[in-house]
């Protein structure tokens, strides 16, 4: 399983920027892909608000989509869930 992050919709008015400094204090463990200035991959996964997750299978379909703060026990069961059921 491979788990990415997307920086996305970077504001220089929030304390999170730039987000790749800002990451790097964090000592965020997970690859951080930066999207485009257009958002193509903020519009491609659909999203809607922040924090936004979403799980895609190999195949590139998308199984879940979710918004808001997910606590680490349902972000495991998600991910179960996932290896359990590969191709949805």
């Amino acid at each position: 399983m491979d788990i990415y992050t997307i920086s996305t919709s970077p504001d220089p008015n929030q304390q999170n920027y730039p987000p790749s400094e800002w990451l790097e204090d964090a000592g965020w463990p997970i690859v951080v892909l930066a999207d485009s200035a257009a958002r193509e991959a903020a519009n491609a996964f659909g999203l809607t608000a922040f924090p936004f997750s979403v799980f895609v299978y190999a195949d590139g379909t998308i199984a879940a989509r979710a918004t808001g703060a997910i606590p680490f026990t349902a972000l495991m069961d998600a991910v179960d869930f996932l290896v359990a059921n590969p191709t949805g």
